[in-house]
């Protein structure tokens, strides 16, 4: 399994909760048809997490090991209100209403996305809040690490 998932894709969640996660995202993940996923509320704002079982209880086991007392509360959280579903033959996975609730989302557009381990789904109007591409903010954080990296190789 690809650790690093990248990209996004705008996918449409139907009157039954279903969505359809993109397959460039099924294949790196070495999805079939009839895996157990596991959703919980995503830790990044109003989205959802959607993790591999073996991804989730790394995770949660990572969260749960941690010195602070807010952020094993946060594991048992989303641990408890966690979902296991299975893909669909067609690539689809149900959202429980509890979870969809949390994300915002409904029948309409959804964005998934990729992150490190694991998928984020979002309200497409969510997303589209946050995720507002603005390269004056992005060329002076990319620039500040090559500063980084050179003073470090000068050392």
């Amino acid at each position: 399994m690809n650790s690093m998932l990248w990209g996004n894709a705008t996918h449409n969640m139907d009157e039954k909760g279903r969505v359809s996660l993109p397959s460039k995202f099924r294949k790196q993940l070495g999805l079939e048809s009839g895996t157990e996923l596991i959703i919980c509320f995503g830790h990044e704002g109003c989205c959802l997490s959607i993790f591999t079982y073996d991804a989730f209880e790394n995770f949660i086991t990572d969260l749960e090991d941690d010195d602070c007392e807010e952020t094993r509360n946060a594991a048992m959280i989303i641990r408890n209100t966690a979902d296991s579903e299975p893909l669909d033959g067609s690539g689809r996975l149900m959202i429980v209403p509890h979870l969809r609730a949390y994300g915002k989302l409904g029948k309409g557009e959804v964005v998934i996305s990729g992150s490190t381990g694991y998928l984020q789904l979002w309200s497409k109007a969510e997303w589209d809040k946050i995720h507002v591409v603005d390269a004056s903010q992005i060329v002076p954080f990319t620039c500040g690490r090559k500063k980084v990296r050179k003073e470090a190789k000068a050392e």
